[in-house]
């Protein structure tokens, strides 16, 4: 009972501290289980009962990430928020995803893309999709509810709601109704 209860104290101080240095622009429900992410300036919400992975990355970089309700986001995953990412409900998101709101100006060829500046668009992933094992999702995008995205796909365009798309570009090979 001893050992239970200073565990439970332990979580209590490292929950607590957590969220004291990063009380800024971070909302986090108390069932929801973080291991090694990073998060920059910004702001981040993560619903009830959401698991993140190992060494998944959030970083809102000066925008805002809403994760909702008993999504998984698994380990090696990225996401990054400069032009705002919603995602929904019960959303599955596999190891080594990319999901990220930006994208580099290059239309002067002159000028050193890295110098020219960002877009930033946003991303929504609406509730109760799967993306698959490595897929990446660009900035501008929408993905319908009840949507499937097939492992390493590359998400460029908006995916209607209950559909499966897979590729590069990730197209609609089936819809689930």
């Amino acid at each position: 009972m001893q050992i239970r209860k200073k565990l439970f104290l332990i979580i209590f101080l490292i929950k607590n501290l957590f969220l004291t240095y990063f009380r800024k622009g971070l909302s986090i429900s108390s069932d929801v289980q973080i291991r090694k992410t990073q998060i920059r300036k910004g702001k981040i919400s993560i619903s009830r009962g959401c698991r993140i992975g190992m060494y998944v990355i959030i970083d809102p970089s000066n925008g805002f990430i809403n994760i909702g309700e008993y999504t998984s986001i698994h380990d090696f995953s990225v996401i990054s928020g400069m032009g705002g990412v919603s995602i929904g409900k019960y959303v599955a998101i596999a190891s080594q995803c990319a999901i990220i709101a930006s994208n580099h100006v290059y239309i002067n060829p002159e000028e050193y893309i890295k110098r020219q500046g960002n877009t930033a668009k946003g991303i929504v992933i609406e509730d109760d999709v799967w993306l698959g094992i490595g897929v990446k999702v660009l900035d501008g995008v929408t993905i319908g509810k009840g949507s499937i995205i097939g492992a390493g796909s590359i998400v460029t365009k908006s995916i209607p709601s209950y559909s499966i798309a897979v590729g590069i570009p990730a197209k609609v090979i089936k819809n689930r109704k």
